[in-house]
């Protein structure tokens, strides 16, 4: 059943307590809103984000009061108690690290425990900063393998989403746009979190590999910046645990930035992603990459895979790159394929592949290349893989008066949105 949608704000819809798909109740919640923070969606299950990996030391600082708390064993969504260390104030600056063998330190307290959880005073409060970054909810340093420490922030689920909003969309995109992010973005977490073989620490990165999540604030250089607006969490409460199902089940909602003209066949980049089907799009025509032009010197691509060709059995200098099918830059139907021919030897790879080669010169997988003297030149569509939501699409389809309910409908075809409740 769809759940009605209007221009502004979700209705109440269908309501569903168990996770679609999932055959079993929703995770631990945070029961109530804090009432000392101010405009805070405190509510869904806990989100674990990994926002930290390392085999060295992390600074913390606290912009508010803390407590610090021994915890052993997995440490899943639910608040647990653990043992209290002591007490941190505002504006302590501490080092975490490992600790023995099996344990962590962080500033002056140090356990055998597998983990230190760092919880607010005030609950929703955004009381710790992880290096350039400030996080509301629980931060959570813990043992990862031999030597090797993660950070991560238990945040609630609506929380959580604002800031992907925020973190994934500019600000000046119509709120139409921004409530489907919101769906959007809520739907891909809560898919990962019912996953069987889930990581037994976190749900989702902080990055491109999951989603972008900035926290409360981040640096930038000087500056200090928002990581969560009002805007954000207007989008997340006006759309509070709305999500994509399809045949009962959580679809992965997968977005990019510009699709270019077509959106790309889930399959052909994702093996979890067959229901997401290519649909056309030019309603991102006003991005910057809608097309893009690249020009590379042959010298220096020769040099910045000559590490990879010889790992693959080629050597010498580069000679040309071409496509094997050059179609499926337009019809979307599969990632095409880059061959790169070297003095002795040539490589087949996929586009996607090749792009990660060059991350800073492709912004998509999907361009055309030919040689041009000594250099390559790259004509290409689109930022990103291009499965799914296309950011700047939604942004162009809201201008053009569709509702979020329909955007959503428009590249995710077949898709029903319910109203999950905690």
């Amino acid at each position: 059943r769809l759940l009605p949608v209007g221009d502004a704000t979700f209705g109440v819809g269908d309501r569903q307590r168990a996770l679609p798909g999932s055959g079993r109740s929703a995770p631990a919640v945070v029961s109530a809103a804090p009432s000392a923070v101010d405009e805070v969606l405190w509510s869904g299950p806990l989100v674990r984000v990994l926002i930290r990996r390392t085999d060295g030391s992390v600074t913390l600082r606290t912009a508010k009061g803390v407590r610090l708390w021994a915890v052993s064993g997995r440490l899943g969504r639910s608040l647990r108690a653990g043992r209290e260390l002591g007490r941190m104030p505002a504006g302590r600056k501490v080092s975490a690290a490992i600790f023995g063998d099996t344990g962590v330190r962080c500033g002056d307290w140090a356990t055998s425990l597998r983990a230190i959880v760092i919880r607010p005073e005030t609950p929703g409060a955004a009381a710790v900063w992880v290096g350039d970054r400030r996080y509301r909810g629980e931060v959570r340093v813990l043992r990862s393998g031999q030597r090797e420490l993660a950070v991560v922030n238990a945040v609630p689920l609506e929380a959580y989403v604002a800031t992907v909003v925020d973190s994934e969309m500019p600000a000046t995109f119509p709120s139409a746009a921004r409530r489907a992010q919101a769906v959007a973005a809520r739907t891909y977490v809560l898919s990962r979190m019912v996953e069987a073989n889930g990581h037994p620490d976190f749900d989702v990165y902080d990055d491109a590999r999951s989603q972008r999540y900035l926290g409360f604030q981040y640096r930038a250089g000087e500056r200090v910046l928002a990581g969560e607006t009002s805007a954000g969490r207007a989008a997340a409460r006006q759309t509070e645990g709305v999500v994509c199902v399809r045949n009962g089940q959580l679809l992965r909602t997968y977005y990019s930035a510009v699709c270019g003209g077509r959106t790309t066949r889930g399959a052909a980049v994702f093996r979890d992603a067959a229901a997401l089907v290519s649909v056309p799009c030019t309603w991102c025509r006003a991005a910057a990459l809608y097309r893009w032009h690249r020009r590379v010197a042959l010298t220096e691509a020769s040099r910045d895979l000559a590490e990879w060709a010889r790992a693959r059995g080629a050597d010498g200098e580069l000679q040309d790159v071409t496509l094997v099918d050059p179609d499926h830059v337009s019809d979307r139907q599969a990632v095409p394929t880059v061959r790169v021919r070297f003095s002795h030897g040539q490589i087949d790879v996929s586009a996607a592949d090749f792009r990660r080669l060059m991350p800073t010169l492709l912004p998509s997988p999907f361009f055309l290349v030919h040689r041009e003297g000594t250099a390559l030149v790259f004509d290409g569509r689109g930022s990103g893989h291009g499965v799914g939501l296309c950011q700047w699409g939604a942004a162009g389809l809201a201008k053009a008066g569709r509702t979020t309910r329909q955007i959503l409908q428009y590249y995710y075809p077949r898709a029903a949105l319910i109203r999950l409740t905690w």
